[in-house]
Formats: structure tokens, C-alpha cells, sequence
């Protein structure tokens, strides 16, 4: 893999960091499966299932929005990343994409019938493609915008893009027009939905590392900021003003405008140095993603 390559793909896996390193020292990362249940009111996480359980970088959990299985980044057999797909029910794992790219951020798109990912390409350019659900050729989704980190699909017809190098900048752009709107600088990579229609947040970072969640309504309406659990970029909502936050081995609960709340510590269950957080459409299945 040439220089420009490797460069594209630290950006993406390792975008909090401004430093390189070689691909032996990318630490592993696993993927947890856990239950979410209602215990006397408040929420309890049981049965932790590591489905990865390997050597090698297992990363960018999506449920499917029945629940029924996991898409996610996986490198294997070298140093190309391919997207996976794991069964919750038969516990099952199987290549989603088989192409000579890497692909990354597998998210499923409003019409149903397609993924897009964001792709490496052969000149190193990180462009949004997009792949059908029940097989077929991939196809560009964006045309002319490049440097793609992360992204979400505020409707069918407009994205939140992160788009690098740093300070990595928010724009929303629009499918039908061409047109781009840049939001915020110095943001997180976790784009999601609070469940609501257009409602959407990211995360704005902050010189003394207590970033604060921004919530948009619509494509560029700023209705509320409420600070982040310090140290933490990513988070999972479970209504439209409390999301889950991880710190170490521990999940919270961080809730509009300024409350924090110890869910639970997992570390009896091995569960340390906890990143990503998704949780499925029903809120009954949360993927966790650590490093080893």
C-alpha cells in the first residue's frame, strides 16, 4: 500500500488522533452483543456476547433496522477492510462486500433497499458509494465531494457528512441540488438521529475535552447543546434527550440539559476501554466496540 493510502486510512480508523502509526500498532477491537432491559424503572445490560472474539480490527457496528443482524468493518487477511455482516440469531458471520476498495461506516439508507459506506478508492479518494441490500454493483452516491469520514442521512435526499483533514468540519449537502452548507468545524465522528423525525445531533468538541451534543432540527436548525461525557465522543440515544455515553469500562446515561447517571460497569463481564456505542431501532440490543 502506497503512503497516500495509508495516510487515507489512519484519517479514517484513527481520526481523534493528529499522529501516524504503522499498521502493527493499530490496536485490535472487538464488537459486543448485549441485551437492553427495563429493570424497576431504570435499564440494565445483560448476556455480553463478544461476536468478533479475534485478532485484527472489528469496528462500526449498524444494526439493520428489523434487528435482525449487524453490518460492520472488519480487515482480515491483509490490510484491505471489507464490510461483515453478523446474524444475531444463528450467530452467523459473513462478507457483505467483495471488492478490491476498502469500505468503512456501513449505514443503512432511507430507501431501504441500500448500504453506503464510505470508500477508499484506488487513488486513496474517501467518496460515498452505495451498495443494494440484496446484492449488486456498487454505485457513486456523491460524485464530487471527497475526504469522507463518517456520515448520516438526514432524509433521502440530504447527508451530514464529517469531512476531513483536521479540524474536521460538518457540512450537509443535498442529493438533488449539488449543494453544500458547511454547519461546524471541530466535531466527533458520531452523527445519529434521536429517534425523532429530523432530529439530528452531533458532537461538538471542546477545548477541555467536555465536548457538547448539538441537536438540529431539520438540516441546519441548532435547537439545543447539552454537555458530553469528558472524554467521550460517542453515544447511542435512547429518546430524544438521554443517550448512552462509555468512559473505561462504564456506560452512562447523560440526559438533557445537564445530567449524568452510572448505568452500569462491565468490567466483571471483560468489557474494558469501551468506544463505539450503537443501539438497535427497538432499543432491546446495544453493540458495544472495545479495544483490547
Amino acid at each position: 500500500m502506497t503512503f497516500p493510502q495509508r495516510t487515507s486510512f489512519f484519517f479514517l480508523v484513527l481520526i481523534c488522533s493528529c499522529s501516524f502509526c504503522s499498521f502493527a500498532q493499530l490496536p485490535d477491537t472487538d464488537i459486543w452483543l448485549l441485551d437492553v432491559r427495563d429493570s424497576l424503572g431504570g435499564i440494565a445490560l445483560k448476556n455480553p456476547v463478544n461476536f468478533t472474539n479475534r485478532d485484527g480490527y472489528d469496528n462500526q457496528p449498524a444494526f439493520s433496522p428489523d434487528g435482525r443482524y449487524i453490518l460492520f468493518t472488519s480487515i482480515r487477511e491483509g490490510t484491505q477492510s471489507d464490510i461483515y455482516k453478523y446474524e444475531l440469531s444463528s450467530g452467523k458471520t459473513s462478507r457483505f462486500t467483495f471488492t478490491p476498495e476498502s469500505e468503512y461506516s456501513p449505514t443503512f439508507m432511507p430507501d431501504g433497499k441500500s448500504i453506503s459506506v464510505v470508500r477508499v478508492e484506488q487513488d486513496s479518494t474517501q467518496r460515498l458509494w452505495k451498495f443494494p441490500i440484496e446484492g449488486g454493483e456498487p454505485s457513486l452516491v456523491l460524485k464530487s465531494i471527497k475526504n469522507i469520514g463518517y456520515h448520516y442521512w438526514i432524509n433521502p435526499n440530504t447527508l451530514a457528512l464529517f469531512l476531513l483533514p483536521s479540524p474536521f468540519s460538518l457540512v450537509v449537502a443535498r442529493l438533488n441540488t449539488g449543494q453544500t452548507i458547511q454547519v461546524d468545524d471541530s466535531i466527533g465522528r458520531c452523527i445519529q438521529s434521536t429517534g425523532s423525525e429530523n432530529q439530528w445531533t452531533y458532537l461538538k468538541k471542546t477545548s477541555d475535552s467536555t465536548g457538547r451534543i448539538c441537536r438540529m432540527d431539520g438540516s441546519d436548525r441548532l435547537a439545543w447543546k447539552m454537555p458530553a461525557l469528558k472524554k467521550s465522543e460517542d453515544y447511542a440515544w435512547l429518546d430524544d434527550s438521554s443517550a448512552l455515553m462509555a468512559k473505561g469500562s462504564c456506560i452512562y446515561k447523560v440526559s438533557y440539559p445537564n445530567q449524568t447517571q452510572l448505568i452500569a460497569d462491565l468490567s466483571k463481564s471483560g468489557i474494558y476501554k469501551i468506544g463505539r456505542l450503537v443501539l438497535s431501532k427497538d432499543k432491546k440490543k446495544l453493540a458495544l466496540v472495545t479495544t483490547k
